[in-house]
């Protein structure tokens, strides 16, 4: 039987549930470097069999693959983070809380653990799906470039600036930035030539989709320069009062939300402007792709913000108000850097020879299996 990879790094996946039981049970990692290696070797144990199994289907295997096929496996490890973070779960987490990585034990590390755990193993599955079935997976790696980089850069800072005790453990993060940083490059690196075009754009003010979407971003670099003064610690009569009946989570003090409004200020800022200038000037082939790698980052980063704010374990006075303009504010603010950053990403797709082509970089090719053409011994003719 002809058994789909897909499904066998699914099942594999699943050994992360059984396997942290029992290391919680036994008690195996007191110790903060044998968290390391207990971590390290749990993760190549149960990996060894989906890795095996592509490579004796497949000629040619994307290393990205196998950053898929290990990266799942902690995904569930993740489900378990946040399920027993919310407590519908115990005793599979509860060691690691203590003597690895409390900082996950926060409700910033239990909304990324829920995100890795659906939005970036669904990205798995469907890129290890799409490259067996030799369609292309260079959008859907984009998009998860950006999930888990967004996530890292606010994660791992945040973790040294707050007040917790980082152990060894942290190296186990360190491979989540290493791994898309060198995804990243590779797609980039990899992308087709852009033929300039020579029809004729019209100006910006005769196409209103583009001057909405100008305007966006316009209004978004202005929103992150004043969030980001907030984070720095401007105090100032309007920043008090915006941070009291606006946004207070962003006075959060495991300062996860400060780290994020800075990621705006310094990157994103960036981004936003090399967008405005892609929509004004025409033949700016890196638009779609760099559209995904923000809508991506955008998706993971204002999920993590808004239901960190709503979150039951979050102090009520951190709470998004709810009435009147200071409601209608922040759902608005959120909910379009949410939004549009997807929408702009279809547009960009929608007109490849302005903004760029995406394709896929590498196909799996199966081991081809000649037994269907040999002929039966026993209907074979004698030659004398």
């Amino acid at each position: 039987m002809d058994v789909p990879v897909v499904l066998v790094v699914l099942l594999s996946s699943m050994s992360s549930i059984p396997i942290a039981y029992q290391v919680n049970k036994l008690n195996l990692m007191k110790e903060p470097i044998a968290i390391v290696f207990v971590g390290f070797a749990a993760l190549t144990l149960a990996t060894i069999l989906p890795v095996w199994y592509i490579r004796r289907k497949y000629v040619k295997v994307d290393p990205i693959m196998y950053a898929c096929i290990t990266f799942s496996w902690s995904c569930v490890i993740d489900l378990l983070v946040g399920l027993e973070f919310d407590g519908y779960v115990t005793g599979f987490m509860t060691t690691y809380f203590k003597e690895g990585e409390p900082y996950l034990f926060t409700v910033h590390g239990a909304l990324i653990s829920y995100w890795d755990a659906f939005a970036n193993y669904s990205m798995y599955l469907l890129m290890i799906y799409l490259f067996c079935q030799g369609k292309s997976y260079r959008e859907v790696g984009l998009y998860w470039v950006g999930s888990l980089l967004h996530t890292m850069v606010v994660f791992l800072p945040g973790n040294l600036l707050g007040d917790y005790d980082v152990k060894w453990a942290y190296l186990l993060n360190v491979p989540y930035l290493l791994v898309p940083l060198f995804a990243g490059f590779k797609f980039l690196k990899d992308r087709p030539m852009h033929i300039k075009s020579y029809m004729h754009v019209p100006s910006i003010l005769k196409r209103p989709k583009d001057l909405c979407f100008v305007f966006f971003f316009i209004a978004a670099i202005l929103l992150a320069i004043f969030r980001g003064m907030i984070a720095l610690g401007c105090d100032s009569d309007i920043i008090r009062s915006y941070l009291k009946s606006y946004e207070p989570y962003i006075n959060d003090p495991t300062t996860y939300p400060r780290i994020q409004m800075l990621i705006y200020l310094f990157y994103f800022v960036i981004y936003y402007c090399c967008a405005i200038f892609g929509l004004l000037v025409k033949d700016q082939s890196y638009m779609t792709d760099w559209s995904i790698i923000h809508a991506g980052a955008a998706a993971q980063a204002q999920c993590a913000y808004i239901f960190g704010s709503l979150h039951s374990k979050t102090a009520s006075r951190l709470h998004p108000p709810t009435s009147g303009i200071p409601a209608v504010w922040f759902w608005v603010v959120n909910l379009g850097l949410l939004i549009v950053p997807q929408l702009f990403v279809w547009r960009c797709k929608a007109d490849p020879d302005m903004f760029g082509r995406t394709y896929t970089i590498d196909t799996a090719e199966p081991v081809r299996d000649f037994s269907q053409y040999e002929t039966p011994r026993s209907t074979r003719k004698k030659v004398y």
